[in-house]
């Protein structure tokens, strides 16, 4: 007997997972559905624009998987994401007391997600590179010197106008209201 032999191409793949993220499975899975079987830039930009709570999360599950793609020598231009699965996670147990003695028990609900992403040639090639968000720099720079050099006179008429722009607008702001 003559074995077959298959050439396999072997596909390489990057793994990234989530465990007790804090949103229901199903509120999670809306988010997931949207961005299943997209190239990486598109889903970023999808869940970018998305108003929905897990939607960071995702975000930051697919930027891990791509880091975990570039230490394994994929081709970040290439990347969409071949598998993205919801899963429940354990449920947190709280009550919650009604009238008559009664209690009721809420569940919140928790999920797992695992994500794999890989090099397709079906995506067309970007020079992608992910945007890093900016981290805010406090700057250590002394606080402006008050110019105390110019005459008294100055000061009062710019202090005069500041002060009388301030009381219009307020007055103007007060009449606009509406009884209560």
């Amino acid at each position: 007997m003559a074995k077959a032999t298959t050439q396999l191409k072997e596909e390489r793949s990057a793994r990234a997972s989530l465990r007790n993220l804090n949103v229901s499975p199903r509120k999670t899975r809306l988010v997931v559905d949207l961005v299943r079987g997209l190239s990486v830039p598109e889903a970023i930009v999808q869940l970018q624009v998305i108003n929905k709570r897990a939607s960071e999360p995702v975000e930051k599950l697919i930027r891990s998987a791509v880091a975990n793609a570039r230490e394994m020598g994929l081709n970040q231009g290439k990347l969409m994401i071949d598998h993205i699965s919801v899963d429940k996670g354990r449920s947190l147990r709280r009550a919650r007391f009604h009238g008559r003695g009664r209690v009721g028990i809420i569940q919140k609900e928790q999920s797992h997600i695992n994500l794999v992403i890989k090099e397709s040639d079906k995506v067309k090639e970007v020079d992608f590179v992910l945007p890093v968000k900016e981290k805010k720099v406090i700057s250590s720079a002394p606080a402006p010197v008050k110019d105390d050099n110019k005459p008294k006179s100055e000061k009062d008429d710019t202090e005069k106008k500041i002060k009388k722009n301030k009381d219009k607008g307020f007055v103007d702001k007060f009449f606009r209201r509406k009884a209560i």
